[in-house]
């Protein structure tokens, strides 16, 4: 029945959103764990990521906000000597795409599964 499909799909999401926390937070825990030695720029990376998905949520259609140039000088400075940084942006539902300097996109599926991703900006907060 229709009922019972829309369940099932708001009992999968769940799940797919929970268990992806558990991804994103083994995944922070590890980058935190491999940078223990760059502190300051550690809590740098951790403000930007959390501003960035602020605003996913806060802008969930905006493209700008969807889309990370790996070639920013700010962004590079900070992501740059820290080990795992691709792999955060990667557990948060990010893409990297070669063209034009490199960047990482979130895609409109994307976009919808951090909105349903609140642990994401607790984890980040707690770190």
């Amino acid at each position: 029945s229709r009922a019972r499909s829309a369940g099932g799909r708001r009992k999968e999401a769940r799940f797919m959103a929970s268990d992806s926390e558990g991804v994103f937070a083994a995944v922070l825990e590890q980058f935190l764990a491999s940078n223990l030695d760059s502190g300051a720029l550690v809590q740098k990376a951790l403000t930007i990521l959390r501003r960035i998905v602020h605003n996913v949520i806060a802008h969930p259609s905006e493209p700008k906000y969807r889309r990370i140039p790996t070639s920013n000088k700010k962004l590079k400075s900070v992501f740059g000597p820290l080990v795992g940084v691709s792999e955060v942006l990667t557990a948060l539902g990010f893409q990297y795409v070669q063209a034009d300097k490199g960047y990482y996109v979130l895609d409109d599926a994307a976009t919808e599964y951090i909105n349903t991703f609140p642990g994401a900006v607790a984890l980040i907060d707690s770190s």
